[in-house]
């Protein structure tokens, strides 16, 4: 019988490269949504503290500051891809739902 070793070695090698790269990509992945969810705050907060904001207004951009707050957190502890984009969802529709609340003037 033919010594294989060679072979799982070069399939170990493959497998140790192929896992580094899920975590490195995963780490600046993780990075990436971070920084736009920081981004997404400062307008979230910009839009609460603007002076023409009305009270319910301000209310549902300070609810959004705080649903991102608890994004951030999630993401800190681990990285859910699915659950990151389910998240990432509804930010969007809590910021549609500001947007057509401001555009009825309710």
């Amino acid at each position: 019988m033919k010594d294989r070793r060679p072979i799982k070695d070069q399939f170990l090698q493959l497998t140790e490269k192929t896992k580094k790269r899920i975590e490195n990509d995963t780490q600046k992945l993780r990075k990436d949504i971070m920084e736009d969810l920081k981004q997404m705050f400062v307008i979230a907060k910009q839009m609460a503290t603007a002076e023409d904001s009305e009270p319910k207004q301000t209310q549902h951009w300070i609810r959004v500051m705080g649903y991102i707050g608890q994004v951030v957190n999630s993401l800190a502890k681990s990285f859910d891809e699915t659950k990151a984009l389910e998240q990432i969802e509804r930010i969007e529709k809590m910021i549609n739902e500001a947007d057509a609340k401001e555009s009825t003037g309710t």
